[in-house]
């Protein structure tokens, strides 16, 4: 069961800085955080949630909130926030599940949002990309310019997961609580194959990259690369979902709470 977007509390702050603010998402295991470093290396600002909410979860504030809400049994040893124990209460497969996430967004989302909106005003890059594994299930796809969607195939995707010691019925009931991916695929600006060659994926991500830097009206953004220049024809290996929306290109990788990638 899906549960509902949660809604952005506040207009994202970022009039000090005029950066473009990218999105990517994908399946859990697609290699998200792999296309991010890409996008790194290439020149962009990365932001990632997943570590943010890592952070977010030690504040005192947010393990009072939480442990009123389901008990000391989701604390360690060492009185932090054990993540295992909490995604086994907003991942549970009903109604109260669905309840708990909304809760944990309700309590992280804000939090989350203020870091980004430091970082916004903070970085000197033109570009920034936010790595969030639930960009669209939690309405955060309305402040990017664009979306990337990391596509992979699901043999890929399993093995990822069995490396972190899921099983395959983990990452289902996981995967039931967000948006298909077909969903995702079609709300995204690109797609970004990512099925294990590694020279076609970085290709992928070059191009869509140097699409960017050919834009007039953002001919200021810093987009040099230490690698070799990509011919526009290879921008067709990055599937453009919108074309008319090429102009304003961007990308980013995914987890928002630390607990979903």
């Amino acid at each position: 069961m899906v549960s509902r977007p949660y809604s952005l509390l506040m207009p994202l702050n970022n009039q000090s800085q005029q950066s473009v603010l990218c999105g990517l998402c994908g399946g859990i295991g697609s290699g998200k955080s792999y296309i991010a470093r890409q996008f790194q290396a290439l020149g962009a600002a990365v932001f990632d949630a997943d570590q943010a909410g890592h952070w977010v979860l030690r504040e005192d504030d947010v393990k009072k909130e939480l442990v009123s809400l389901w008990g000391t049994g989701i604390l360690d040893e060492q009185g932090e926030v054990n993540r295992q124990a909490v995604a086994q209460i907003v991942f549970a497969s009903d109604s109260q599940g669905e309840q708990a996430r909304e809760q944990l967004q309700a309590i992280s989302h804000p939090r989350i949002q203020q870091q980004l909106e430091l970082v916004l005003t903070q970085s000197s890059e033109d570009v920034v990309v936010v790595d969030a594994a639930l960009l669209f299930e939690t309405g955060w796809n309305v402040v990017c310019d664009q979306v990337a969607f990391v596509d992979s195939n699901e043999e890929l995707r399993l093995g990822r997961c069995q490396a972190r010691g899921w099983s395959i019925d983990e990452l289902r009931r996981r995967e039931a609580s967000q948006w298909s991916l077909e969903r995702k695929r079609q709300q995204a600006d690109f797609v970004i194959e990512n099925h294990g060659d590694s020279e076609v994926t970085q290709r992928q991500v070059q191009s869509v990259w140097q699409s960017f830097c050919s834009v007039p009206s953002l001919a200021a953004v810093n987009c040099t690369s230490t690698r070799p220049p990509v011919l526009k024809s290879d921008v067709t290996l990055a599937a453009v979902n919108s074309p008319s929306k090429l102009a304003r290109v961007i990308c980013i990788p995914s987890k928002l709470f630390g607990l979903n990638t």
